[in-house]
């Protein structure tokens, strides 16, 4: 409300901060806060009618500290009802940790296709090698030893290149016995 006590309060923020609603509602705002002065800072950021993105720590009821952005407006703003702030949180410590995990996957993908392009690039190259020495050979014995070994490269590639797409479908579908795969025992034949 206008004098900042709580009215509502998210699901999300009590689980976040281990409060039940009884112990939030109807208190201060700054019960969540670590900030003396917090009650103060909503009023100045109010000034304009509303505010963006400000950073504050959250204290929980085991008095961790928990960092948020904070946005806020008043409600009469946007609707016909007056004697309202609306206040949205956002878990920069949850948001923080998210892109730390994605930061990890990627990295993780990347080392995947480095690896695996390097895996495909030997078969690769010895085909080429092979084609090339075959357009240089006129004798029908070295080309027919050519072509057993083009065949012989062939499979080794189509078996990484099948070995690639059950890796890449195998969190498609359910699995009854899953083990785990690494790159090695991927590109060891």
């Amino acid at each position: 409300d206008l004098q900042f006590n709580i009215i509502s309060i998210s699901q999300n923020i009590l689980e976040a901060t281990g409060f039940a609603s009884n112990e939030i509602k109807g208190n201060s705002v700054s019960i969540l806060s670590s900030t003396p002065d917090f009650r103060r800072k909503l009023e100045d950021w109010l000034m304009p009618g509303y505010f963006e993105d400000q950073s504050i720590g959250v204290r929980c009821k085991n008095s961790k500290m928990l960092t948020y952005s904070i946005s806020g407006f008043y409600m009469g703003l946007i609707a016909d009802i007056n004697g309202l702030i609306v206040l949205k949180f956002k878990n920069q410590d949850e948001i923080r940790q998210v892109n730390q995990e994605l930061a990890a996957k990627t990295q993780e993908l990347d080392d995947f296709v480095y690896a695996s392009s390097h895996s495909l690039r030997g078969p690769l190259a010895t085909l080429k090698g092979l084609i090339n020495l075959a357009t240089l050979t006129q004798k029908q014995e070295e080309i027919a030893f050519l072509l057993r070994q083009m065949t012989t490269f062939a499979d080794k590639l189509d078996d990484k290149l099948h070995h690639l797409i059950y890796v890449a479908e195998s969190d498609k579908s359910p699995l009854s016995d899953t083990k785990e795969l690494s790159i090695q025992s991927i590109f060891l034949t």
